[in-house]
């Protein structure tokens, strides 16, 4: 995590006043403004920017603290995780283009991140590299349809036994990012994992296949903050 970031916030939170308060007003979870500060959660523009505005600043001001905060990112990682939903227009053969591609074969980009298919990893803005899979690009399309949206990800740990195992990959779909049931790769406050999805109402329930792990539940009339579905998944693969 960039220091000079760190920097930058601790400044921006200053002119609230206390932690505590600046969580307050700009709706940021207290405890996660305390490890953004920490260097331990990303520190995301949409972050930055609720607290930019939160202190109601002039045009001018908002300006001059987006050029800063840019050219901190700039030192960052290239992609960042949390950036992924902002870039689901971007065909994938200008992502994950490969030689291979000119004979009608073509990756589907992979996040360098690993799903925790248990009590989740930190999420710390990996670039996007390449799975070990290439396809043909009609199958994907036939498949799938619109394909821009298509990302790998590699599972880690073992809540979802035995449909999923450590080492297995899935790919997911950003386009098909709303909270609804179904097998999706989550954001949970700070961390990503794999979970089945059931809701009722504003309740929602995050299930894991294998029965030692307790379903997490989630009240969305007061806790919606917490989560992001980053993709819901559309077709996995096994290690062998």
């Amino acid at each position: 995590m960039s220091s000079g970031m760190q920097e930058f916030l601790r400044v921006l939170v200053e002119k609230l006043g206390t932690q505590k308060q600046a969580a307050e007003r700009t709706g940021i979870p207290y405890a996660t403004l305390q490890r953004m500060i920490a260097g331990k959660s990303p520190i995301t523009a949409e972050r930055v920017g609720k607290i930019v505005r939160a202190e109601g600043l002039t045009e001018q001001d908002i300006q001059a603290a987006e050029n800063a905060r840019t050219a901190v990112f700039d030192g960052l990682s290239r992609k960042m995780t949390q950036r992924i939903m902002d870039e689901r227009s971007v065909d994938v053969r200008d992502v994950g283009l490969t030689e291979a591609s000119r004979s009608g074969m073509m990756d589907i980009p992979a996040l360098a991140t690993k799903a925790a298919a248990g009590d989740g990893s930190f999420m710390w803005g990996e670039e996007m590299g390449h799975a070990p899979f290439q396809f043909a690009e009609d199958w994907l399309r036939r498949s799938f349809g619109n394909i821009n949206g298509l990302r790998m990800i590699q599972i880690s740990g073992d809540s979802q036994l035995p449909d999923l195992s450590d080492g297995d990959w899935v790919a997911i779909d950003t386009a098909k990012n709303k909270l609804e049931n179904g097998l999706a790769v989550i954001r949970l406050d700070d961390c990503l994992m794999i979970k089945r999805l059931q809701r009722e109402g504003h309740f929602l329930q995050l299930m894991s296949r294998n029965p030692i792990y307790g379903p997490i539940v989630i009240d969305l009339s007061k806790e919606q903050e917490r989560i992001q579905v980053i993709g819901k998944s559309v077709f996995t693969f096994k290690a062998v």
